[in-house]
């Protein structure tokens, strides 16, 4: 009996060894249903179209007049001028209005642009936002995130109220997602580390207080 067992043990064995190499699977045969990418496009133009009538229907914001303002007075004094907090809490913007205002731009119709840019930072910003948690998570929690966040007062306000705030916190998603990348791959480390260097340091040239932010580096970590 156990002499049979065998000889059926063998021929099963002897059986399987005459399929060919070619259909071994092997893990980058296995089909993948990756779409992170139009995902991402996709909440994009959620949060462009949720946030959008409100936006557009606004005439700017303090902070937008204020920056406006310092850039139009200050001129080559800008990062020098002490009569406003803003050249230090939100050199970059500043400088950026001031090359626009330079080239000609109408300072009656900054505040109108400074909406649209405000709107397309957010929805850029949630689209991001969407990668870095698929990436961390999965993407149902991904997409839970974002409508939550998207419906969420504090960052709906942020559309309205929200400049130079929405742009700085964009940055600060793509310097943690080129964190995640750097943390998760044996190749391209250092130029991972240093996207999320420059992405962090051109956050905090928009806007200081993203340094508060800065905890969330050891939390990925």
């Amino acid at each position: 009996m156990r002499t049979w067992v065998r000889l059926r043990i063998q021929q099963q064995v002897d059986s399987t060894s005459h399929y060919p190499s070619s259909m071994t699977v092997t893990p980058h045969m296995v089909p993948t249903n990756d779409r992170g990418s139009g995902a991402a496009a996709a909440v994009f133009v959620l949060s462009f179209v949720i946030h959008a009538p409100f936006v557009l229907l606004t005439v700017g914001e303090q902070d937008q007049a204020r920056l406006i303002y310092t850039a139009a007075i200050a001129g080559e004094n800008l990062l020098w001028d002490t009569s406003s907090y803003l050249p230090r809490t939100s050199p970059l913007p500043l400088l950026g209005i001031a090359s626009v205002v330079e080239m000609g731009f109408p300072l009656s119709k900054l505040p109108v642009a400074m909406n649209i840019a405000n709107l397309v930072f957010g929805a850029a910003a949630s689209a991001v936002g969407y990668l870095l948690v698929k990436n961390l998570l999965n993407a149902e929690a991904a997409w839970m995130t974002i409508l939550i966040v998207n419906c969420f007062p504090a960052y709906w306000i942020s559309h309205l109220y929200g400049m130079p705030h929405l742009p700085a916190f964009l940055l600060l998603l793509i310097s943690c997602s080129c964190f995640v990348a750097a943390s998760s791959r044996e190749v391209g480390v250092i130029c991972f580390l240093a996207a999320a260097t420059v992405a962090m340091c051109l956050a905090v040239a928009t806007k200081a207080d993203v340094v508060l932010c800065s905890g969330c580096f050891m939390g990925i970590a």
